[in-house]
């Protein structure tokens, strides 16, 4: 019985591998090395690399107070908001807060696609940043959203 179950892991960690190795090129035929380069020449991303703390696709969970994201008294009641979140990025600033990545894929236009970014995403990152800032030990300063679209935060 041993051999199979040997055997079987060896076929499960070949499939791993062949599937692994099959996303991975079709990420490297889609790849769009300008826009690649536009994100790691750009000031944001010189700041990450300067950071002593950085956190890619870090998970959290936190409960918040509904009254806390709510205007005072239309929501009378004491109840909690469980926020589960994977953050794209965040890191340490040089004064020691954070500032907190959200990467976007969507494309949008040239001409108002920041506008159509911030429509769609802003409430989704501020809630984001609140919950973040419950774990971190000083605030969210910043929150910026890079569109991988427009090639810029």
């Amino acid at each position: 019985m041993e051999p199979l179950r040997l055997a079987s892991k060896s076929f499960s960690s070949r499939l791993k591998l062949s599937t692994t190795i099959f996303w991975a090129n079709i990420v490297i035929e889609n790849l769009d090395v300008k826009k690649l380069y536009a994100l790691l020449s750009s000031s944001v991303f010189d700041e990450i690399r300067k950071s002593d703390e950085v956190e890619r696709e870090k998970r959290y969970t936190v409960s918040v107070d509904i009254q806390s994201l709510i205007k005072e008294n239309e929501y009378p009641y004491n109840d909690k908001l469980l926020i589960q979140e994977v953050a794209d990025c965040y890191f340490k600033n040089s004064n020691g807060n954070y500032t907190l990545i959200d990467f976007k894929t969507d494309r949008v236009s040239e001409e108002n696609g920041e506008e159509t970014l911030l429509f769609r995403h802003s409430s989704q990152l501020i809630l984001y940043a609140r919950a973040l800032s419950e774990i971190l030990p000083t605030k969210i300063e910043k929150i910026l959203i890079y569109s991988f679209s427009l090639s810029r935060f």
